[in-house]
This record gives structure tokens, sequence and C-alpha cells, in this order.
């Protein structure tokens, strides 16, 4: 058998210090993060340094890179500078996990808890199968979403596993040739971002995938209906 592929990390994390949701998923990233032995390009909006305090119990942000905070496009102009980046980087055979503090400007709930929680535990306590597949990520959303969100299939909530060389390069020589559509140029192009290189049934949902119109981790009576889902917390 041959070397397991390096695994690269891009993470976006809009500070905010009154909010209860980043200390949680800062805790969640803390579980997981020794596994990513290849490059981590953390980047931090909001605030341009952080307590000696966060970086005692977090070590892995004494790399983070700080960023200006986009109002209009959020994380895109990050995204795409970071993948840039990594394809400078990385090793040709990793792999790239994506992902974003998730729920910091949003009202605490237990179903906004249960999907970060799960998140971050699909994706991250286990393997992605990228052998078989382009993508790997846990919450398949199998429609079009939004006028913001016009691709046929996309990972709800944004944390995905992704071949790296492969991804990224399929990204820029599209870019330079003007191919990107623009109805996906948006501030959920991160979103958007899977369905431009992967068809459906290349792709891999590890914890939960429909086509059904009210679709909503965020909602609690999607967690009544799937009230399996909780078991894998």
């Amino acid at each position: 058998m041959g070397n397991a592929p390096k695994k690269n990390l891009i993470y976006f994390i809009y500070w905010q210090p009154s909010s209860e949701m980043l200390l949680f998923n800062l805790a969640l990233m803390d579980e997981y993060i020794q596994q990513f032995d290849g490059v981590r390009i953390i980047k931090v909006a909001g605030v341009d340094s952080l307590n000696p305090v966060v970086i005692k119990r977090f070590g892995w942000l004494r790399d983070a890179k700080f960023v200006k905070n986009d109002l209009e496009f959020n994380e895109r102009p990050h995204f795409v500078n970071s993948l840039n980046e990594m394809y400078s980087q990385a090793d040709k055979d990793s792999i790239t996990f994506y992902a974003h503090a998730k729920g910091i400007s949003r009202v605490v709930s237990n179903p906004l808890k249960w999907w970060v929680q799960l998140m971050y535990k699909g994706n991250l306590g286990s393997e992605p199968n990228l052998i078989d597949f382009i993508f790997s990520g846990c919450f398949g959303k199998l429609r079009r979403g939004s006028d913001q969100v016009p691709v046929p299939w996309h990972y709800s909530g944004s944390f995905y596993w992704f071949r790296t060389r492969e991804v990224i390069w399929n990204y820029l020589q599209r870019d330079s040739q003007g191919q990107i559509p623009s109805e996906v140029w948006n501030r959920w192009f991160t979103e958007n971002f899977p369905a431009l290189f992967a068809n459906q049934d290349q792709v891999e949902f590890k914890i939960h995938a429909s086509d059904e119109m009210r679709y909503n981790c965020y909602r609690e009576d999607f967690w009544i209906k799937n009230k399996h889902l909780l078991k894998l917390i």
C-alpha cells in the first residue's frame, strides 16, 4: 500500500468574541487539528490580533493570517486566495478540507449546535473517500438552491474535502478562461464551488442527502424528522 495522502486545511474564521459559537467551533476543530499534516491556511477576519490566552489554548492559531472582513462577499475573496496559495504549496497527491467557523453571527440554538457538531465529526472523524469521489462532505442538497446558489446540488453548510491538485487546477484553468458563471461569483461562492467541478454522482455524502424542498438544518423540524442523526453526535 502507498503512503496516505497529506491532509491540508483551508479554514476561515470571522472573529466575533461575543459569540458563543466562536469558541464552540474552535473547540471542535481543536479535536481534529492534528490530522492536518500538510499545508494549513487559516484566515481570521474581524480583528488584527488574538488574545494570548486564546493562542495558549488553541496553539494552531499562531499561524493564522489576519485579513479584512469583506462585508459584500464574506469569505469568497479569502477562499479564492487560499486556493491559489494551496496550489503552489501543497503536495500534488494531497487532499484538502475547507470549512469556516459556522454560525458566528446567528442566534445560538440546539439545531445550530447539532449541525455544527455533525459537520466537524462527520467530516473529520472518519476518512473521506477521495479515491472514488472528487469531493466528500456530510450534508447534501440534491436540488437547485436559491438564486444565490443556482447549482444543481451543493453541500449544505459548506464543509467539504476535495482532491487538491485536480480541483484547484480545474478552477484556475476555468477562471483564467472566464468560464466561472457570473451567477455563482457571489458571497455564497464556497457553497457553489463543488458543483462547478463535479456532478452529483462524483461526490460523497457521508451523513445525509435529500432533494427535499424544506431541507433546513437550522430548523428544529429538520432534526425532529431526522432523529437518527442525533445519535451520530
